[in-house]
């Protein structure tokens, strides 16, 4: 930016929120502008012994392209896994949560062994997954905001075998409101709302359900991109 421009314009949340010539603006500013806050370079190291069991557990494991894996997660951690395009970084995820089979290995949640893994094992086990194709796997585009966010668990909606549609709306309008996101109603399609807000939608539907472990595979991907028209 500093090399090929003279000036930037900052949007934020929908509204431009800042609009400075780069002369006597440095790094920092500059990201200052762009998220509302100053961030360190360097995000804290915790020191001293790693606390408490592990939530989640891959022994040997593989599963897709890969082979022999084994880490541990701890309630709190956050543990990155990078690797080029095809390295198995999506085979590993889906394999964590149900999606892929695991061929060899062993996977424990909360100490205990996994032995008859599916997706919808892996969510009642406490398991939730954000996947990296937000439109072909994560959203329903077509519908609206509220369908979205109760997609995750709509059972709770439903009393004497009917649809609770006020208390999904109702429901919808509090998440809207606790994540930010930008949308002109609840009922208004999910292909309405910008990459980010449709990001924000998908995370906030399995954040419900109190995970006790959110796997998110490339989380910022297409935040960029505006709206299908």
């Amino acid at each position: 930016m500093f090399a090929l421009a003279h000036s930037a314009t900052v949007l934020r949340d929908g509204r431009v929120v800042a609009s400075r010539e780069l002369a006597g603006l440095d790094e920092q500013q500059l990201v200052r502008m762009i998220v509302g806050r100053a961030l360190s370079e360097t995000a804290p190291v915790p020191s001293g012994p790693r606390a408490g069991t592990p939530v989640l557990e891959l022994r040997g494991v593989s599963a897709g392209p890969v082979h022999d894996i084994s880490l541990e997660v701890r309630g709190g951690e956050v543990l990155g896994i990078a690797g080029l395009v095809g390295s198995g970084r999506t085979s590993l995820l889906e394999a964590i949560y149900g999606a892929v089979p695991i061929r060899a290995g062993t996977m424990l949640l909360d100490g205990v062994e996994v032995a008859h893994h599916s997706i919808t094992s892996a969510i009642k086990a406490g398991l939730s997954y954000v996947p990296e194709d937000r439109a072909a796997q994560g959203a329903f585009l077509s519908l609206g905001v509220s369908e979205n966010l109760s997609a995750a668990d709509p059972g709770r909606y439903v009393r004497r075998l009917l649809f609770r549609h006020r208390a999904e709306r109702d429901s919808a309008s509090r998440v809207v409101a606790k994540f930010g996101i930008r949308t002109p109603a609840v009922t208004a399609p999910l292909a309405m709302l910008s990459g980010g807000n449709q990001q924000k939608t998908i995370v906030a539907r399995w954040l419900q359900r109190t995970p006790k472990v959110l796997l998110l595979d490339e989380p910022t991907q297409g935040l960029s991109g505006d709206p299908p028209k």
